[in-house]
């Protein structure tokens, strides 16, 4: 039994000895993995179900049935649907990252992750620029400016903090937003309207 044939080897899969898988595979594999590259286009997938259908094989091997067609024509059949499996896991893997992207606004399951290099120096240099800028407004705009910006108060709240009327809390903060965007100049326009 130097070449037995394929059914052979099947019938001595279903009877558990793992050398007629060996031989299987080693007779096989090859072709089994050009049908599992013709679906995917990715090797690493392809060898994952290249592995899969003859897993699948050594398990089913009992089930083989030569009046349905070869071990060839089994094992394409049992190749095709592995990597059919993998194109819809991968789909729904997708959608399921777009669906769940589009929903938080990020990188799912991920969180935001660090913010990039690029990202922080230009925040720092920003948080520079603005420090710099708000030394240049009178003390009370600066503080009304802080409170709101800072500390997240209301105007009201601001006015009932400082004891200053409402409507001098409005007027300094237009009026020392309006200073910012003149110091800091057209880049920083857009934040200060």
């Amino acid at each position: 039994m130097d070449d037995p044939e394929p059914e052979v080897l099947v019938a001595a899969m279903a009877a558990g000895e793992e050398r007629a898988l060996e031989r299987l595979f080693d007779r096989f594999s090859g072709a089994v993995f050009a049908v599992a590259f013709g679906i995917l286009g990715n090797d690493a997938d392809a060898s994952e179900v290249t592995l899969d259908a003859f897993t699948h094989a050594w398990i089913r091997a009992a089930d083989f049935d030569l009046r349905r067609g070869s071990v060839a024509t089994w094992l394409t059949v049992l190749t095709r649907s592995r990597a059919l499996d993998r194109i819809r896991a991968r789909r729904s893997r997708l959608a399921r990252v777009e669906k769940a992207s589009a929903r938080e606004g990020g990188r799912p399951a991920m969180g935001s992750g660090p913010e990039p290099v690029d990202g922080v120096v230009e925040t720092r240099e920003r948080r520079g620029h603005l420090h710099t800028a708000l030394k240049g407004l009178s003390g009370v705009q600066r503080r009304a400016i802080e409170l709101a910006f800072y500390e997240g108060l209301s105007h009201t709240q601001i006015a009932r903090r400082l004891g200053v009327p409402l409507g001098t809390i409005k007027t300094r903060i237009r009026t020392g937003l309006r200073k910012l965007r003149d110091i800091l100049g057209p880049s920083y326009s857009g934040e200060w309207s």
